[in-house]
């Protein structure tokens, strides 16, 4: 009698897996038909089916709040608005391409380069300062766009922390102490996005590689991914500085007014703001000559208030004086006097003059005739 011989157990076949158009791993049966990849015990939470809704949806923030995408999102979007508006206000201003104009690009980098370590590079942008303001101001806009879209963010971050390590060799080089500047905290806000980007996280740039996926085997996102990337960005940068443009505000003419002539007795002191938002004391020397002085302390750039008995100003940060009549320093940290900013009287106005420049961009000698009241 023939005893069977058992038969060896056959293994059951591989699992085989493909990428999906969508990039995510799905498990190909046997049969060749399609399936979901069996469940996982390191699977995110936002991949589980949600049996339990409650536990689902506690399970998906707790993923998110783990995720460094999620977590520096508010991070980006702040960045992105910051630079963006910086951008903009530069373009709408029409001081900043103005050379006679105090505020102006050209002024800022002449006051920065003596003091600069970038000083010759300053001296170079000296030459072409629209050229010089053009670049910053698109380049601010370009980098919050792209930042705020979530486009080739890591290469965004590099360029905004290129743009603020620029402004703070120059613009808060001088501060002191170093963590009253605002540059130096910007610079070191953008190095986590260097290190991660967007993470995936309301990102542009993933909506269009997963809606146009590059071919399995090529290493760079397909063609209509980048175009649909790149294209969106320009259209926004451009639109956005087309719009600053066309809205850009209009120089009074014959200057700003600031003052009535009536307002300031002789030897008072009258605080103004200008229409750009820079807070000046307006002094009157004589009876029809005036002196401005702008109120960022040269030290560490807190404004400075008109003392008691009117004839200096204090900064109220570290205790800086000066001289009413001249701006000059009477005492404390800072490096040099105030910024003047020149003015002319106009019929019974007192108004910013357009055609010059201040004669103590950097904190140099005061102009002819501008010295200092005898005491009555």
């Amino acid at each position: 009698m023939d005893v069977a011989t058992p038969k060896a157990p056959v293994p059951p076949a591989p699992r085989q897996f493909r990428r999906s158009a969508a990039g995510a791993a799905t498990e190909r049966s046997p049969a060749g038909g399609e399936g979901p990849p069996a469940a996982s015990p390191t699977a995110r939470a936002d991949d589980r089916p949600p049996a339990d809704p409650h536990r689902w949806a506690r399970d998906r923030w707790r993923t998110r709040a783990r995720d460094p995408g999620w977590l520096l999102l508010p991070q980006r979007l702040f960045l992105g608005v910051t630079f963006t508006k910086a951008g903009v206000d530069k373009l709408v201003d029409p001081a900043f391409f103005d050379p006679a104009q105090p505020t102006s690009i050209a002024a800022q980098i002449d006051t920065f380069r003596a003091t600069s370590p970038i000083g010759p590079l300053l001296s170079v942008a000296a030459t072409y300062p629209t050229a010089t303001g053009l670049l910053m101001a698109l380049g601010e806009i370009a980098v919050g766009i792209a930042t705020l879209l979530g486009v080739r963010v890591r290469a965004a971050a590099v360029g905004g922390a290129l743009i603020s390590l620029t402004l703070l060799l120059t613009v808060t080089w001088q501060t002191r102490p170093y963590y009253l500047g605002s540059d130096i905290v910007f610079l070191f806000c953008w190095l986590p996005l260097i290190a991660y980007g967007s993470g995936g996280v309301l990102s542009l740039q993933r909506f269009a590689e997963q809606r146009w996926p590059a071919r399995r085997d090529d290493r760079w996102p397909s063609r209509r991914a980048l175009l649909a990337q790149f294209g969106t960005a320009a259209g926004v940068i451009a639109l956005t500085a087309l719009g600053a443009r066309l809205f850009r505000r209009s120089a009074p003419a014959g200057g700003e007014a600031l003052a009535s002539v009536a307002d300031v007795p002789v030897g008072g002191v009258e605080p103004v703001v200008t229409s750009t938002g820079v807070p000046l004391f307006l002094v009157r020397v004589a009876d029809q000559q005036f002196v401005a002085f702008d109120r960022t302390c040269t030290h560490a750039g807190c404004r400075v208030d008109l003392a008691p008995g009117g004839k200096t100003f204090r900064c109220p940060c570290h205790q800086g004086q000066y001289d009413a009549r001249t701006g000059n320093v009477l005492a404390g940290p800072p490096p040099r006097p105030l910024h003047q900013v020149p003015v002319h009287v106009s019929g019974t106005q007192v108004r910013v003059s357009g055609n010059q420049t201040p004669s103590n961009q950097g904190g140099g000698n005061q102009e002819p005739g501008n010295q200092e009241l005898p005491d009555d």
